[in-house]
């Protein structure tokens, strides 16, 4: 059991990497094209990265998550998502207000400090909640 988790949390950190080049792509559009706040910003990223991030855990990292309704488990993930990105914006806040590390290129820094502290939420969260055994009693 042990190992399982092991492995789905190193396939889930593989494909939170990919996703951190959509969002990371946004993130920078966003602020070079329109200087937006960081944390607007990374809003729009994350709307990016969500959706492509649970294509490929559907697909590929969870055991069986093809067998748990789409609906289902796609309002899950991003439920669960969500908390991880107010985690991630708490951060990114404490970051932004109480340091200067959002001048200049700072707030690349700052997004991926977030997005670190996201994953950990949002993995538990996918592991336990949306992709779960629970998950495959509402297939439709």
């Amino acid at each position: 059991m042990a190992r399982l988790i092991e492995r789905e949390f190193i396939k889930f950190c593989t494909v939170g990497f990919s996703g951190l080049f959509v969002d990371m792509g946004v993130v920078v559009a966003f602020k070079t094209m329109f200087a937006f706040d960081t944390r607007i910003c990374a809003s729009f990223g994350f709307l990016a990265a969500v959706t492509t991030n649970y294509i490929l855990n559907r697909l590929w990292t969870f055991e069986g998550a093809r067998n748990t309704s789409l609906f289902t488990s796609y309002a899950s993930y991003v439920t669960v998502c969500c908390v991880g990105f107010l985690a991630r914006l708490g951060v990114m806040h404490l970051l932004i207000e109480y340091t200067s590390l959002d001048t200049g290129y700072g707030y690349i820094f700052n997004n991926l400090v977030g997005i670190g502290v996201g994953t950990a939420v949002n993995f538990i969260g996918s592991k336990y909640f949306a992709f779960s055994p629970l998950q495959r009693a509402f297939k439709r």
